[in-house]
């Protein structure tokens, strides 16, 4: 219910497929609490009804707490709900001596059957999807996607206006997504300053999918590293992207920053600052990101 009714701005696919798929592992959770808390206050097989009916009864409660929410009830979710319950008690009456010895082997092997079936309809789709999930975020992991609500500490700009967050318009490269539009700021016309994941190491380019109102923005991502007693900022480097009207996917390579300096070699496995400013902060200009990721 609090999942429901507190949804972030937008959810990922992913994610959503996600939190989807864990109707079922969640009421076969709650269900073994309840019968976990009226184990020994009501005899078999009254304990195993009061439980299913209380974890079922919740919900019901959380598709009606949907209702007047963002989110739509569905049928199908009571559906899963009651699949999950039946794995949960089902896994505890196979391994529940009284309860064994209270059925005929007929029955226990009938439990079985559906027990197992139960499980493998509410477990394997997580499995699944987390797998999905946890590949595709080792392959090119997203810095920002400005799906979620709980991602906008990475861009908290103290002395910089945050950018506002709407759907993505028409005919962008990534469809029903949300985006973020910032105008410039400061003395060095900064759109967005980042606090990225530190450890770039292994990657080849960071990717973003840009947009401006203006014509021929001349766009600078820079990238900085700390000190080894990280007192400070030690080595940067910026590059300047040219980034159009219409929107488009652009590369910042990593490949291509300088190993060879004066000072020590960049770290990219110490990455503390992302920026994306404007080369002519005169312009007042306006960009649209995205997607901002790193790729192998």
């Amino acid at each position: 219910i609090f999942l429901h009714r507190l949804t972030p701005d937008r959810w990922s696919g992913m994610a959503d497929r996600i939190m989807h798929s864990l109707h079922g592992p969640g009421f076969a959770a709650l269900a073994v609490l309840v019968f976990s808390y009226v184990r020994n206050r009501r005899p078999w097989p009254r304990d195993y009804g009061i439980a299913a009916a209380t974890a079922f009864a919740v919900g019901i409660i959380s598709e009606a707490a949907q209702i007047p929410g963002p989110r739509d009830a569905q049928f199908s979710d009571l559906v899963v709900n009651g699949i999950g319950i039946v794995a949960g008690l089902g896994a505890i009456a196979l391994f529940d001596r009284v309860t064994r010895q209270s059925m005929a082997r007929t029955h226990i092997a009938a439990l079985g059957v559906v027990t197992l079936a139960a499980l493998a309809y509410t477990f394997v789709p997580t499995l699944q999807f987390s797998h999905a999930w946890a590949k595709q975020l080792h392959a090119m992991p997203v810095i920002l996607g400005f799906e979620n609500g709980w991602d906008r500490h990475t861009y908290s700009q103290p002395n910089n206006a945050k950018p506002s967050l709407e759907p993505a318009p028409p005919g962008w490269p990534i469809p029903e997504s949300t985006v973020s539009r910032s105008s410039m700021q400061g003395r060095w016309g900064i759109f967005l300053s980042i606090k990225p994941p530190r450890d770039w190491s292994g990657y080849t380019k960071l990717s973003f999918v840009a947009a401006t109102d203006a014509e021929n923005l001349a766009l600078v991502v820079g990238i900085r590293d700390m000190r080894p007693d990280r007192s400070t900022y030690e080595n940067q480097h910026y590059e300047r992207i040219t980034v159009n009207r219409a929107p488009n996917r652009y590369f910042f390579s990593l490949e291509d920053i300088p190993t060879e300096t004066d000072q020590r070699p960049f770290d990219l496995s110490n990455v503390r600052s992302l920026v994306f400013s404007a080369s002519d902060p005169g312009n007042n200009a306006q960009l649209i990101l995205d997607d901002i990721r790193l790729e192998r």
